[in-house]
């Protein structure tokens, strides 16, 4: 079921109208600018208008709602940015619209100066336990269903990295150490995992192909070069056990 919630400014006046389920009302954190700098500002608060609505209804009352209040840029009182009744669940965009995004957002991370902006607000949510928590809970939700695993492993599939970001991204792992945590939960996932027969002649077909190339037979020499001894052997016994494993199959 769903609600309509407004939210209040220091002052005591309606300053934005929404509807929503869950704690949609309590997150601050995807909102429009406006209100999100009012909320920083400290001194706004929020009520629950009605509950118990279908998702039709709640978006019929927030636009009524929206439309006796005005929108502050019309001379009215809210920072809403439209008179409401566009969120319903599951929408899905035309090509136009999904066309018309893609180039906004393209404008918009062409500036450098948007893009630092982006990436300070990302990074103090995901240094908030609550926001990690959630995008975890999300995800494994999400990946949990094999048909969205498939797309999304389809989404990638013969894409590649430019020379740049590819540098970044090793730069960012130059040096970084997983927690003892950490590295017990990657061992579980793996403990009794079995690839299928074709994953296995997928994966071997990919690692013959890609040392016929000196260029990265010589790359992974010499990476090899920076593992510890201590390292190597774990990795040995692990991959003699592997194939003992596979050859008992």
């Amino acid at each position: 079921m769903f609600y309509v919630y407004k939210k209040f400014g220091p002052d005591g006046t309606p300053c934005y109208v929404g509807k929503g389920h869950g704690n949609r009302y309590r997150d601050n954190g995807s909102r429009n600018a406006d209100l999100r700098a009012m909320i920083a500002a400290g001194g706004v608060t929020t009520k629950i208008v009605k509950r118990g609505l279908t998702e039709v209804a709640a978006l019929h009352l927030e636009r009524s709602m929206i439309r006796a209040m005005g929108l502050a840029r019309d001379g009215g009182i809210l920072l809403n940015r439209t008179i409401g009744g566009q969120g319903v669940s599951g929408l899905r965009h035309s090509e136009e619209t999904k066309r018309r995004i893609s180039k906004n957002k393209k404008v918009h991370f062409a500036n450098p100066e948007s893009r630092v902006k982006t990436s300070e607000a990302t990074k103090a949510a995901m240094a908030r336990p609550e926001t990690r928590s959630k995008v975890s809970e999300a995800q494994k939700k999400r990946f949990a269903d094999l048909e969205e695993r498939t797309a999304a492993a389809n989404r990638r599939l013969g894409s590649k990295h430019p020379d740049e970001t590819r540098a970044k991204i090793g730069q960012s792992h130059t040096g970084q150490k997983r927690s003892a945590e950490a590295r017990a939960k990657m061992s579980s996932w793996q403990v009794g995992r079995k690839m299928s027969i074709e994953a296995r002649a997928k994966m071997s077909a990919a690692a013959k192909k890609r040392f016929l190339d000196p260029a990265e037979r010589s790359k992974a020499t010499r990476k090899n070069t920076f593992v510890s001894a201590e390292t190597r052997t774990k990795l040995s016994a692990a991959a003699k056990a592997q194939w003992a494993r596979l050859k008992g199959e």
